[in-house]
């Protein structure tokens, strides 16, 4: 579904603060033209944290109607609540996003059955891809493998992004839950390990019912 390479990007802004829409569709085709197949917006590379909705609303209409179908968009959509990110990830499907990047919910810190219902509740809420993102040095809590193998029965969950720079991290995924989730690395120094151990070098490979 998802394949070749996903960029992460950032969001410009003018010196007045308002979202540089003009470069950001310059950027969108700059993408095009050189081959890239996807973009992340509004994740952590795009300062989602401290976008309004407003804000992500106009970054994702602005890149999917300059984008044109002529790449996909996976739209970042965690957030610290489970309610603001189940609107997050409404929003991003009303716009016509391909799928959604969730990271797990920063600075409350829930524990793993409260990851587990936060997720599950977010992939009831829609019916396109789920990425799950885990960044524990940026949120605070930790997607445990185990955690991850229970949340890949459910059937738009299809991938993790697994942030964390541990290779046996990776490996550990890949034997407990490889055959359902597709495990990517967000640890640039981790990529060729990464695919020694198994992790597919295409996301979202996985078809979505």
């Amino acid at each position: 579904m998802f394949q070749g390479l996903f960029v992460a990007l950032v969001t410009p802004f003018t010196p007045e603060d308002r979202v540089h829409r003009e470069k950001l569709r310059s950027l969108v085709d700059f993408h095009v033209q050189q081959g890239t197949r996807g973009l992340v917006l509004c994740g952590t590379t795009g300062e989602s944290a401290c976008m309004d909705v407003e804000e992500r609303k106009e970054v994702l209409d602005t890149a999917i109607q300059e984008a044109s179908g002529r790449l996909q968009i996976l739209a970042g959509a965690g957030a610290r609540s489970t309610r603001r990110t189940i609107e997050n990830v409404k929003a991003a499907r009303q716009t016509g996003a391909d799928g959604v990047l969730v990271v797990t919910p920063y600075y409350n810190r829930p524990n793993q059955d409260g990851l587990h219902d936060h997720f599950m509740a977010v992939a009831e809420s829609c019916e396109i891809p789920v990425m799950l993102y885990n960044v524990p040095s940026r949120t605070g809590v930790d997607l445990l493998p185990e955690t991850a193998a229970r949340l890949s029965e459910a059937p738009n969950i299809v991938a993790i992004k697994e942030a964390k720079p541990d290779i046996d991290r990776l490996t550990e995924l890949v034997s407990c839950c490889g055959d359902r989730l597709d495990v990517l690395t967000g640890h640039d120094p981790n990529l060729l390990p990464a695919l020694s151990v198994g992790c597919p070098a295409r996301p979202f490979s996985r078809a979505v019912p």
